[in-house]
């Protein structure tokens, strides 16, 4: 089976830079940190509730293994967790084989180790295989270096609230999580046989297969989805640069989305990209219209992911997204 690696391998625009003295910071010393570890939990579903972090257009959560603290990439494009070279050999981590990864721009070859026990608070990634990725790998634009990426290997074991605008993640007993009234009803989900999450959304009306992609700056469309439904072209066509997997530079050109549709709940006016990846071919969905839906739209709204009741439910009520793209001259895509 390939892995895929989808959202890391799409960080192409820094934003919000941190120092590395900042993240060095012990929890005591940061109060967004400190408040969510203070928080006593009410639900007896409620596993662990872990601070989420969002830098560089990244989302970034901190566990642990025995050995020490680690810091994460947290990628629902990710179909695998993953742990940097550096971090393996720190750790003396056995090679058990390897594996191909497929990203955004390509696919390469890489190691699987048996990794540690991951915790985060009282949950926990069990030991497992883990795939091995350069250091630069996940290293973002301000220079900051993560340990490793955890994947949606976390879905298996728990439901997962990713609660983007209050920066928080909440890890439940699987299909015991209750959405309550904050979220719209549950979204049929399937993960295309590769463990991601899928699903239906609407883009301007039109029916689209959407990825949830925790680790991708933007939301990116196939051409086929920008043809079926039409979208609006706000510049000139640009390239994206490789990052992780892969080397190809991908053709892009920002669009603008007037209505993004996720069940009941809409989000007008979404800046995004089209780009043929080399992850659509690779899932044999380059013909059918596909959306990688990334982390801006995650930082605007709270969603919970069950895996165990097989749906996604997303926030009643969403906040601004973030525009990252210039809005330049205006044209349009159709299909006719």
């Amino acid at each position: 089976m390939k892995l895929f690696l989808v959202g890391v391998g799409l960080v192409i625009v820094p934003s919000s830079p941190a120092s590395a003295a900042e993240w060095q910071a012990p929890v005591q010393e940061r109060p967004e940190l400190q408040e969510v570890a203070n928080r006593t939990p009410v639900d007896e579903a409620l596993v662990a509730a872990i601070p989420l972090g969002f830098r560089n257009g990244w989302f970034t959560i901190e566990g642990r293994s025995r050995r020490g603290p680690l810091r994460f990439v947290f990628d629902t494009g990710a179909n695998a967790h993953g742990l940097t070279r550096g971090v393996a050999r720190r750790l003396d981590l056995p090679r058990v084989g390897w594996t191909r990864l497929q990203g955004g721009s390509g696919s390469e070859a890489t190691w699987l180790v048996r990794g540690p026990d991951i915790f985060f608070g009282g949950a926990n990634a069990r030991p497992g295989h883990r795939v091995i990725v350069d250091d630069d790998f996940v290293t973002d634009p301000a220079g900051i270096r993560y340990d490793g990426v955890i994947g949606t290997r976390l879905f298996e074991r728990y439901d997962v609230r990713i609660d983007g605008p209050d920066r928080e993640i909440r890890l439940y007993e699987p299909g015991q999580a209750t959405p309550g009234n904050d979220l719209g009803p549950p979204i049929p989900m399937d993960d295309l046989g590769r463990a991601l999450v899928h699903f239906t959304v609407r883009v301007n009306g039109r029916e689209v297969g959407a990825i949830l992609d925790t680790g991708a700056p933007y939301t990116v469309l196939n051409t086929a989805a920008a043809l079926l439904a039409g979208v609006e072209l706000t510049g000139e066509p640009f390239t994206l640069l490789p990052r992780g997997v892969g080397s190809a530079t991908i053709a892009a050109a920002p669009i603008r989305l007037a209505s993004l549709d996720l069940g009941t709940t809409r989000f007008a006016d979404v800046d995004a990209v089209v780009a043929e990846l080399a992850m659509f071919e690779a899932l044999g969905l380059s013909r059918r219209p596909l959306l990688i839906l990334g982390a801006p739209v995650m930082e605007a709204c709270e969603i919970l992911i069950s895996r165990a009741r097989g749906s996604v439910s997303v926030c009643e009520t969403p906040g601004p997204i973030e525009h990252p793209l210039p809005l330049i001259a205006t044209h349009q895509i159709s299909s006719r």
